[in-house]
C-alpha cells in the first residue's frame, strides 16, 4: 500500500485524497531525480524537474493541511532550498 494513501485515509476527504495521490506520484519522481542529481550534479535540474512540482505541492499542502503540512518532511525538504518551511 502506498504510504500516502494511508495518510489520506486518516486526514480527510476527496480533495485531500486527490492531493495525496499526486504527492505519491511526485515522491517517486523526486526519488529518481535525487539519484540522478547525486550522479550528475545539479546539471540534472531543469525548469521542469520535480523540484518545481515540489514547490507547487508544498504550497498546496500548506493550503489544504495547514500546520499538519509540516509532517510531510520529504516534501518540505525537497521543495527547494530557501523555501519557507513553516506556516507563516
Amino acid at each position: 500500500m502506498n504510504p500516502y494513501s494511508a495518510i489520506a485515509q486518516r486526514w480527510g476527504g476527496g480533495e485531500v485524497r486527490r492531493f495525496f495521490e499526486e504527492l505519491g506520484t511526485w515522491h517517486d519522481e523526486m526519488v529518481m531525480h535525487q539519484r540522478l542529481v547525486a550522479r550528475l550534479g545539479h546539471e540534472a535540474c531543469s525548469d521542469s524537474c520535480p523540484h518545481v512540482t515540489g514547490r507547487q505541492l508544498w504550497k498546496q499542502a500548506r493550503e489544504l493541511l495547514g500546520a499538519r503540512a509540516d509532517e510531510l518532511t520529504f516534501l518540505r525538504a525537497s521543495a527547494a532550498p530557501g523555501l519557507p518551511l513553516a506556516r507563516e
